[in-house]
């Protein structure tokens, strides 16, 4: 019973509190991001990061071009006063 129990407990518990050993360990010490790349890789990541800046914009420009002619924007107010309609 002690076990059906347990099993009832953790269903509805958050089980990140008990460690299993199924997580790394955090380490004792903390980096910066840039420690991880630095010289030409770090430029090459900030290429491709200006890349992808510029390619959204594009995509968002293409998007907005497609709408303009696949989809009419007509407002039409319905309410009580027809003039305002």
């Amino acid at each position: 019973m002690p076990n059906l129990l347990n099993r009832i407990g953790s269903m509805f518990g958050y089980d990140a509190l008990e460690p299993n050993g199924r997580r790394k360990k955090t380490s004792r010490h903390v980096y910066r991001e840039d420690f991880h790349t630095r010289g030409n890789k770090h430029r090459g990541l900030q290429e491709n990061a200006a890349d992808l800046v510029r390619n959204l914009s594009l995509a968002g420009w293409m998007v907005r071009r497609h709408l303009d002619y696949v989809a009419q924007f007509e407002f039409h107010g319905r309410n009580d006063n027809d003039e305002l309609n």
